[in-house]
């Protein structure tokens, strides 16, 4: 994929918390899919890969090269909780239930959580010790494209570090441009430092991408997931 896309913006996959909720930090899906105390107070992304990646990553299945059974068996851990009404939301749009309470923790994005601690002082985000994903958002230009040199200039001017900068200062995600970490110094200094931005070799050395599937994997599987959590 990498020899043909670049990407825009990345991120990490974890657990975003409402604190003044939970009363406790939440930090393993585990607990996410069992306790009581956060019973129907928890949000599901709709995104396969998100929610599976930490379920698989707990229940020590490498989310990159997993069986069909080793799918099934995190599926079943999923509707299990599901079906004892666990869950209070599954949606993509979490953010609003998050900061007024409504739910206290989330399936959620690194940059959400950067966004959101700003609204709200009791917003955190954990990486859970069995290790989180990761993703990013990639530019392509489509085979046969009438205008991929105006397409590439574009893509040079997002790999430009100062322009990168400026555009992960707005987003919070991910910066993949080599030199942004030195220009985010000039535009927003107490962004520089920050992890889930400019993530250091020890937090990426516990981030995890998905498996890449088949076409035919992907509607099997996503039709698998979202019977389990009600979609």
């Amino acid at each position: 994929m990498t020899r043909y896309s670049l990407p825009w913006q990345g991120g990490f996959t974890g657990i975003v918390y409402n604190s003044a909720v939970t009363h406790r930090p939440v930090t393993s899906m585990r607990d996410f899919l069992t306790a009581p105390d956060l019973h129907g107070k928890v949000s599901l992304a709709t995104e396969i890969r998100d929610v599976l990646t930490l379920i698989m990553l707990d229940m020590g299945i490498d989310p990159i090269a997993f069986t069909d059974r080793e799918f099934a068996a995190a599926v079943a851990a999923l509707g299990k909780a599901a079906q004892a009404g666990q869950f209070g939301l599954v949606t993509d749009y979490y953010g609003p239930a998050l900061l007024n309470g409504t739910i206290g923790a989330a399936v959620g994005w690194s940059g959400d959580y950067l966004n959101f601690r700003q609204q709200n002082p009791h917003i955190e985000f954990a990486w859970p010790a069995a290790g989180g994903g990761l993703w990013t958002d990639n530019m392509v230009i489509p085979a046969g494209a009438r205008y991929a040199e105006n397409a590439e200039r574009l893509m040079n001017f997002y790999y430009e570090p100062a322009i990168a900068a400026q555009l992960t200062a707005y987003e919070s995600y991910v910066d993949p441009v080599a030199g942004a970490a030195g220009a985010m110094r000039a535009i927003d200094p107490g962004l520089a430092p920050e992890k889930y931005i400019f993530p250091t070799p020890e937090l990426l050395r516990t981030a995890h991408y998905f498996k890449l599937l088949t076409p035919e994997q992907n509607a099997s599987y996503t039709v698998r997931y979202q019977s389990a959590v009600g979609l």
